[in-house]
């Protein structure tokens, strides 16, 4: 029996459906959207992969009253100087108690703050 160049069109067709299809079915089960994943943690309670990153971000934060120089430069948006001015103001003035105390630093202000907040921590 042969086919028509109709009957194979619609055959192509239905081939690449059932393909496509195929494809969807495995990425779903083998391949499964991060946010929807859950993991066991060291006390066995489940916890999110969104979870997951938000602890990692959180302590990759640096301390800012218990930071070098160095760790300090490592900060995005301080360079070199201002790495110097915060730990000098520090060393002077004592630890910083809340965000708003780094106004007081040479260099910044409510920008830079806004920029940095989220790469450092007040401990």
């Amino acid at each position: 029996m042969t086919l028509n160049k109709y009957e194979k069109l619609i055959f192509l067709i239905l081939l690449a459906h059932l393909l496509i299809a195929s494809l969807f079915f495995y990425l779903r089960v083998y391949h499964p959207r991060q946010e929807l994943v859950l993991v066991k943690n060291s006390f066995h309670e489940n916890i999110s992969i969104a979870e997951i990153k938000k602890q990692l971000d959180e302590k990759r934060k640096v301390s800012i009253n218990k930071a070098s120089v160095e760790e300090l430069k490592n900060i995005p948006y301080i360079g070199e100087t201002l790495a110097d001015e915060i730990y000098s103001y520090i060393q002077t003035n004592g630890p910083i108690i809340q965000t708003d105390d780094l106004l007081k630093v040479k260099g910044i202000g409510a920008k830079k703050i806004e920029k940095i907040k989220n790469y450092i921590k007040i401990e």
